[in-house]
């Protein structure tokens, strides 16, 4: 592991622009069943706004899964009031990535990032991760037009989405609305 890697803290926070933060909060405030992809600063952030949320979260990588755990149970340390959140080990094969969340779900709300491979195997089966209503938020959205494509013919309908340069990051994001029942 690298000097950089040592020295990483995990801040609660999603790497996201942070003009961006305040419409994450508006999707997810309301939220009893948060799904994520890509487990990380998000989880974290999730865990402290929504204390009586629960949260699963499947991480592919090793790494970040222990910053992950470590982070969560420094929180809880602290005796910060969390939501119950599971982090689970994911494959890093894009299906089975997509897979992992499916025996918790339906959820309100779903926050995809994390695996490349698997986002668009993921917004394939967006419908079944939502219950009706639920939102789906893909991070770092460019390139996953096939799996936009796939959740829109499935009935979940975008409501927002856009590029938002802010300071060292450039935010491009998609959310989308379950319409099925």
């Amino acid at each position: 592991m690298s000097n950089h890697h040592q020295k990483f803290r995990l801040l609660p926070q999603p790497w996201m622009g942070a003009s961006v933060h305040p419409l994450l909060l508006q999707y997810v405030q309301d939220a009893q069943t948060i799904g994520e992809y890509g487990a990380g600063g998000s989880t974290l952030w999730m865990a402290l706004h929504h204390p009586k949320a629960t949260i699963h979260s499947a991480e592919h990588s090793d790494h970040w899964f222990r910053l992950v755990t470590d982070g969560l149970a420094g929180l809880a340390y602290g005796k910060f009031q969390l939501a119950a959140v599971t982090v689970h080990k994911a494959s890093d094969v894009g299906l089975e990535y997509a897979r992992t969340l499916i025996p918790y779900a339906p959820f309100d709300f779903v926050l995809c990032d994390g695996l490349d491979d698997g986002r668009n195997h993921v917004l394939q089966r967006a419908h079944r991760l939502l219950k009706p209503g639920g939102v789906i938020w893909v991070d770092n959205a460019e390139g996953f037009a096939p799996g936009i494509e796939a959740a829109e013919a499935n009935g979940v309908v975008q409501e927002a989405g856009g590029t938002i340069p802010d300071g060292r990051f450039i935010t491009e994001f998609w959310v989308g609305r379950n319409q099925c029942d």
